[in-house]
């Protein structure tokens, strides 16, 4: 089972991590994070970071928010999935 913990514990890694590319870059520079799978759990944390100006999340199991709004950010959000395969890998199934 996938839960938030996890995420709660990294979340601020990734703000020390804007933090530091903001001391080093022009300042109207924008930052995305692109977040795939549990990573997107964890962004879902980083979002509402003032430096992260766009949102993209990939393969995501959820952020752990109910809504788009849930997520505290200004930041443009994008989100993408895969196809659903049936059968696992390879699909097949029906």
């Amino acid at each position: 089972m996938i839960t938030p913990d996890r995420a709660e514990e990294a979340a601020p890694d990734p703000e020390e991590f804007l933090r530091g590319l903001r001391a080093v870059t022009a300042p109207r520079s924008r930052f995305t994070l692109l977040c795939h799978s549990y990573g997107t759990v964890v962004c879902g944390r980083a979002a509402p970071n003032p430096e992260v100006t766009d949102l993209v999340l990939l393969g995501s199991p959820g952020t752990g928010a109910e809504s788009s709004a849930d997520l505290r950010t200004d930041a443009r959000i994008r989100a993408a999935r895969g196809p659903v395969r049936r059968g696992g890998p390879g699909g097949g199934g029906r």
